[in-house]
């Protein structure tokens, strides 16, 4: 299906030269590589619980205006519940290599280095309905629109500055699954997903036509970059492999003041 940008306002950055890296552990280096997929994780699993959820107050304000007869907890047990018909896949809008993104989202593993329209013709070729655009980071939530929730989140999140390429498939998780026999609303679904509702989604992308270079983790032992380099030439890609530029100062990789000291932004 044709890919689409978020409906709520233009979250694209400046142009599709616009460098974006996908941080990963090894393992799931090895998986991409080998299978030639793109991994999309269901949203309801991800670490952040907050993740595609309006602010509390936000949602208690919006069912207070709806009136009587409109309850709270029915209101964010059917956004959780939605949410399991909302995979992603996070990538990062470079503007430099932080120390932050390694630690949290590439330890001892790699980035994929590609550019803003290289991810958007990948994802133009999927079969499902699939959306690409920038994360927004506010509490301001105008509007009551799960593709907003979905493309917001705390401004504490912020350094991430991320490229959320979505697919999404609201129909998949079914209906009123928060509400036990008694006509009780939860917050949560009382039980879990169908069985055709997946943990994450692989889709196939041209390796070699997304890739543009890989960079081995500043933590990763002295052999990862052969391993890496190994793959490469072994699946028959010519993709180059490089260092972090953070290489040599692996024991302050969480100090970000350091290796600016040394390295310069």
């Amino acid at each position: 299906m044709p890919l689409e940008a978020y409906p709520q306002e233009n979250l694209q950055p400046a142009n599709d030269d616009a460098e974006v890296w996908r941080f990963m552990p090894y393992d799931r280096f090895v998986q991409l590589m080998e299978n030639a997929e793109l991994y999309f994780c269901r949203a309801d699993l991800f670490d952040d619980k907050d993740e595609g959820m309006p602010t509390e107050e936000y949602a208690r304000l919006v069912v207070e205006s709806m009136g009587p007869g409109n309850d709270l907890d029915a209101t964010i047990g059917g956004l959780e519940q939605d949410k399991e018909g909302s995979f992603i896949s996070c990538w990062y809008h470079f503007d430099h290599e932080t120390a932050t993104m390694w630690n949290q989202y590439g330890k001892q593993g790699v980035a994929i280095c590609s550019r803003y329209g290289l991810l958007k013709n990948a994802l133009n070729r999927m079969p499902d309905r699939t959306m690409l655009g920038l994360v927004r980071y506010s509490y301001d939530q105008v509007g009551w629109n799960i593709l907003r929730f979905i493309t917001t989140k705390r401004p504490a999140f912020s350094a991430e500055r991320e490229v959320r390429a979505l697919i999404w498939k609201p129909e998949w998780a079914g209906q009123m699954r928060h509400v036990d026999l008694d006509n009780k609303f939860y917050r949560k679904p009382l039980t879990p997903p169908p069985p055709h509702v997946l943990p994450g989604l692989r889709h196939s992308v041209s390796i070699q036509s997304l890739v543009q270079s890989i960079v081995v983790s500043p933590e990763a032992d002295d052999g990862t970059i052969g391993r890496v380099t190994e793959l490469v030439t072994r699946l028959g890609y010519s993709i180059p492999v490089r260092e972090s530029r953070f290489s040599g100062f692996p024991h302050v990789v969480t100090d970000l003041a350091e290796i600016v000291k040394y390295i310069g932004k």
